[in-house]
This record gives C-alpha cells, sequence and structure tokens, in this order.
C-alpha cells in the first residue's frame, strides 16, 4: 500500500519540498490525498500541479517547472496515468537544469541535455499500462507532433522510485481496465523482441506478458471485479 511504501523503514528518496503531479480529475482523488497526507506526515512539503489530458505540452511544462523553482521544490511525485507520469518524468529533468523544454526539442540532439541528473522522482501508476518504466515520455510541441525525448541517461543519475498499489486502479472502469491490461502486455512484446534486449529483460517481458494475459482473462471473466484480475494487471504493468 502507498502509506506503508511512503512512511516505512525504506522510504523513497525525496527532498523537502515535492511536486505533486496528477491529472485535474485525480487531484481530489483518493489516492493524491493519500499520497500528500503520508509525504506531509514525513515533513515533505507539497505543491499541486496538475497535468492536462493527452501528452505534456512544453509551455505548461515550462511553466510548472518555474512555479515549482520558485517555491523550492527539490522533488517530483507524479500519481497517475501514462500521460501524468510522462508529465513528472519531464518536469524532473527540467527542474535540474536551467534550459526550457522548447530549447531542448529543437536542439539537433535533444538527448543531450538529459546527460545531467534529474531530480529524485517518485511515480505512482493509477493504471497499469506500464508508462512507469517507459524512459522516453512524450512531450507536445508547437505543430502538435508528439516528440520523443530521451531521458534514460538522466534516470540513471537520479533516484526514480515507483510505488505499484493494486488498489489505485479499483475505481477504473472496465473498458478502461482492459486497455491498459491490454497496453502493458504489448509493452512485453515490443521489448521482447527488441534487438537491444538482454535475457534478463527478455526474462521480464515475459513475466510482463503473462502477467497482463492472466489480468485480461480474469478481468474478462469477472468484469474486473476481481481483485486478482487488477493484482495481475498490476504486476505485469
Amino acid at each position: 500500500p502507498i502509506g506503508d511504501a511512503l512512511t516505512g523503514a525504506d522510504p523513497p528518496a525525496l527532498g523537502r519540498r515535492a511536486v505533486i503531479v496528477t491529472s485535474e480529475r485525480g487531484a481530489e482523488d483518493e489516492p493524491a490525498r493519500k499520497a500528500k497526507y503520508f509525504l506531509q506526515r514525513r515533513g515533505v512539503q507539497c505543491l499541486g500541479v496538475v497535468a492536462r489530458r493527452g501528452p505534456p505540452d512544453a509551455a505548461r511544462l515550462d511553466e510548472a517547472c518555474a512555479v515549482a523553482r520558485r517555491t523550492g521544490c527539490d522533488s517530483v511525485v507524479a500519481l497517475g496515468g501514462g500521460s501524468v507520469l510522462d508529465f513528472g518524468k519531464a518536469l524532473a529533468v527540467l527542474l535540474a537544469n536551467p534550459v526550457p523544454m522548447a530549447g531542448v526539442l529543437k536542439a539537433a540532439d535533444p538527448s543531450s541535455l538529459f546527460a545531467l541528473p534529474a531530480v529524485p522522482t517518485l511515480l505512482v501508476p493509477t493504471a497499469p499500462s506500464g508508462a512507469e518504466l517507459r524512459r522516453r515520455p512524450f512531450v507536445l510541441w508547437k505543430d502538435e507532433a508528439c516528440t520523443r525525448i530521451d531521458t534514460s541517461a538522466a534516470a540513471a543519475t537520479a533516484p526514480v522510485t515507483t510505488i505499484v498499489d493494486a488498489s489505485l486502479s479499483a475505481s477504473l472502469p472496465p473498458a478502461r481496465s482492459f486497455a491498459t491490461a491490454l497496453a502493458a502486455v504489448v509493452h512485453g512484446c515490443e521489448t521482447y523482441v527488441s534487438a537491444t534486449g538482454t535475457d534478463a529483460s527478455r526474462r521480464l517481458s515475459m513475466g510482463a506478458v503473462l502477467s497482463g494475459a492472466a489480468a485480461l482473462r480474469l478481468g474478462a471473466a469477472s468484469a474486473w471485479e476481481d481483485a486478482a484480475a487488477r493484482e495481475a494487471a498490476a504486476a505485469g504493468g
């Protein structure tokens, strides 16, 4: 559970003040309230930022980064679906580097920025599609085309923690639950056949595929009322 993970014997590394990234709807949902409560119990102050629906917008990222800097934020907690997690990952890099997002996207080699570290980041997925494991967030810029940004270098130099709590997806409707479990299976298949894969990554990928497939089977049989279906989906994601 999220409370145990945030306040247990080995809590994730965060600073003194964290940006809490959620969707507009998720800002007042129980998972976000829980996260803020347990973070404040640890002495971590929170600044709420709403990630609009869809891929994060470069201008909105710059705006959020400016507010976070002014208020002394030194870490990021992203709690939500894939677009929220992408917003959090990109914001964590911007907070650690004095370069606007548009400048990154215009650069001939955008990945060069991410040789610099990001601030500590905590990802809490509420839709288990596997987005928390993707190190290339999508950012929307100018011509409304999705541009991939390689954050793998930043991810390697900053503490990135993921809390997976199957109960956080309990409010997802059946159709959305099916879609996220299917996405996890697809992601697992993609990484399994990747030319850059390793034996270890393929074992993990196969585990994700099998867990996601089990979630689809159990979810279809119970209209996603079976807790085991959501547990399997979380494991697959």
